[in-house]
Formats: structure tokens, sequence, C-alpha cells
């Protein structure tokens, strides 16, 4: 194919005549002769800069992107540059842009693997600009209410909704270079306190602070200290704001984890992580089932297909039942373990409809998970 030629596997292009054959639906009906099944994937995402965004803009919201929260293989969180659907400008012509996606998949398929199956039931939605996935938010979801905070006495939502600067952290930070710092990217507001100066107030901006080229060793590791903790210093919030709903919120990922929390008094700290804990793990099954159910029956049934969804990473509850209610099939990697306290899957027991597989793209090869030839796991 033409992806072989550029990555130097094939000596020459090939020419317009091999790939015509090569992408012929014949290809498909020869494999079916052979009895052999052919398996496409349909990414979660299309990229900002596509034709489909480019044709039809009014699907896509062009000022987010998609990405993951924090997990083991990072702490940032996944950050994939995508836009977010539109869903509701999908529903209104029944998902007419995935029906023809998929029924031009069908000719030369006979299943397809949903990358990232979570994303019909919630997508996790980072504002535009962030670099990493941090800040960002499950949608759709029931956000934390301005009442909900008020009754469990939390009522400066600045102190929470704005990035906690104060000297003493700036000092921890950045050492005896902190002054610096504070004169060239913040603002004191009050005696000790803090904020970003608006050219520096977005993950964005603080990752465009460069330096030239022919700069000195020194420099360039003292501006990469600064500019991983001015972001460490934009990411110490509590709460995120809904940009449409001013009585909105969201809880940061893991907030227990910032200064910001750590220094709230007690009662703020004991209802701000039930708050983090209800919103991330209680309150959205409902949601998030009626989301999938709303979108999956419908892609389900416009190709004979059999569809594997890829349902790997934090995933809620409501997403089993939902995949066995629908005849979804599963997907199961042996050292991404779906059990709790376990570091690796038992093929044994998996349930029925599932594909298993070694490893992907996120884990090792079993080649590099092998010792001396024999598949070993590799601790850490």
């Amino acid at each position: 194919t033409a992806e072989h030629w550029q990555w130097g596997t094939l000596a020459t292009p090939p020419s317009k005549e091999t790939l015509d054959r090569l992408t012929s639906p014949q290809v498909t009906r020869q494999a079916e002769a052979a009895r052999v099944v052919l398996k496409g994937d349909v990414p979660i995402g299309v990229d900002k800069r596509s034709v489909d965004t480019w044709c039809e803009p009014h699907l896509f919201n062009m000022d987010k992107s998609t990405g993951s929260p924090p997990d083991v293989f990072d702490a940032n969180g996944q950050n994939w540059g995508f836009p977010t659907y539109n869903w509701d400008e999908m529903a209104a012509d029944n998902f007419s842009w995935w029906q023809r996606r998929l029924r031009h998949m069908a000719q030369y398929f006979h299943a397809y693997r949903i990358d990232h199956v979570l994303g019909f039931f919630r997508i996790w939605e980072i504002p535009g600009d962030c670099v990493t996935g941090l800040q960002g938010h499950f949608k759709p979801s029931v956000p934390i209410r301005r009442s909900e905070l008020e009754q469990r006495g939390i009522w400066d939502l600045e102190r929470l909704t704005e990035p906690y600067i104060r000297g003493h952290l700036l000092l921890a930070m950045f050492g005896k270079m902190w002054q610096e710092v504070a004169a060239k990217y913040l603002v004191e507001t009050s005696e000790g306190c803090f904020r970003l100066r608006p050219q520096y107030s977005s993950e964005r901006a603080i990752m465009d602070i460069k330096v030239r080229e022919d700069s000195p060793h020194w420099l360039v590791e003292e501006t990469e200290r600064v500019r991983r903790g001015l972001l460490q210093l934009r990411q110490n919030v509590c709460l995120l704001r809904d940009p449409t709903d001013k009585d909105a919120f969201y809880p940061r990922f893991n907030l227990m984890s910032s200064t910001s929390y750590k220094e709230c008094d007690a009662g703020w700290k004991s209802a701000l992580a039930w708050l983090h804990d209800d919103y991330y793990y209680r309150r959205q099954e409902e949601v998030w089932r009626a989301s999938a159910m709303r979108k999956l029956p419908v892609l389900l049934g416009v190709t004979d297909m059999l569809v594997c969804g890829e349902d790997l990473g934090f995933v809620p509850a409501c997403v089993p039942p939902v995949m066995q209610e629908l005849g979804l099939v599963g997907l199961r990697i042996q050292r991404m373990s779906t059990e709790p306290g376990r570091e690796f899957n038992t093929p044994s027991a998996y349930p029925y409809l599932v594909v298993a597989s070694p490893s992907c793209h996120d884990v090792l090869t079993t080649r590099a998970w092998s010792v001396d030839g024999r598949a070993q796991p590799q601790q850490g």
C-alpha cells in the first residue's frame, strides 16, 4: 500500500492501477471466497484539518479537544487534539454522517472496531487552549451546581476555580529564582498572592515560552523548568467552570492531589472530596447509558458488519451491560487488567464476547515483554 512505500518497505511508490486494485471491493470478495474476514477500524475522532470538518463544521466543536483523564500511563491525562462531536446536530438527521461512513466501510470489511467506544457514552472534553488532558471534564455529564456547593458551606468559588498561587509555593517550586519568575510571568494581587499574567494564562501560552535555538544549555534547562512550574501552577485548581453556565462546575480530576485542595480548611476538603468522587463514580451512570443508547443502535443497524468496541480505560459501570444488550464484542488486553488489584488479566476468565490480545499500542509488544525468548510478565 501507499503507507508501506511511505515508511520505506517498498522501493518505489505503487502505481495508480495497483492502488486501485488493492483498494477495490474485489479484494474483499476474494477474501470471502478464501474464508478470510477483513476487519476495519473506526477512530474515535477526526482531525481538525480534515475534509469532514471543512465540509460539515456544524457537526464538530472546533474549539474543544478530545482526550482521556489521567491514568497510570500519563498523570496529566491525554489530549488527542480531535474536535468533539456536536451530537445534537448529528442526531438531527439521524446520524447520516456516521451512516455514510459505515456504508462506505462495508464495501471493504466484514467487521470493524470502534476505537474508544466509551466516547459514545461520554467523551473527555478539553478546552482548546489546553495541551494536556488534566483540565477536561466528561461530556455529557451532570455538573456540580452552585447550590450544592453553597449547601456544603463552600462560598468562595474564585478561590477554587482560579489557579492557587502563593509566595511559599513559588519558593518551593523555583527556589532562589522565584522572584524573577514572579516578576516576569505573574501579577501580585495582594501580599503573597499571585495570578498569571493574561499572556501566560493558558496551558498553550505557557508551553509556547521558548528560547532561541542557539541559547546555552543552562538557559534551555532553566526555561524548561520554568515552563513545567508555570504549567503546574495553571493546573492548581479544585473546580473548573462551565463556559456556558455560570452556576455549573466540574471537579478537576484528582483534585485532592493539588496544593489548592491541601490548603483548604477541613470542612471544604471533606465536601470537595465527596463531590469529586460523586461526579466521577456515581452520578453519571444513567446519563451515560442514555447517551450511548441514543447513538449506538442507529450505527449498529446501518450495516451487517460485526462490531467490536474497544472498552478499555476508565470504564463506567454502565458500559458492560449496554455492550451485552447490544451484542457488542469487547476487547481484553492481558497487560491492561480489568480487575482491581491485579496486574495481569487471566485469559481463561474472559467473558465469551471479547477479542483477546496480549498487547496493544498502550503497552509493550509481546516480543519486548519476553525474556530469553520466553513470554514473562515484566514487573513495574
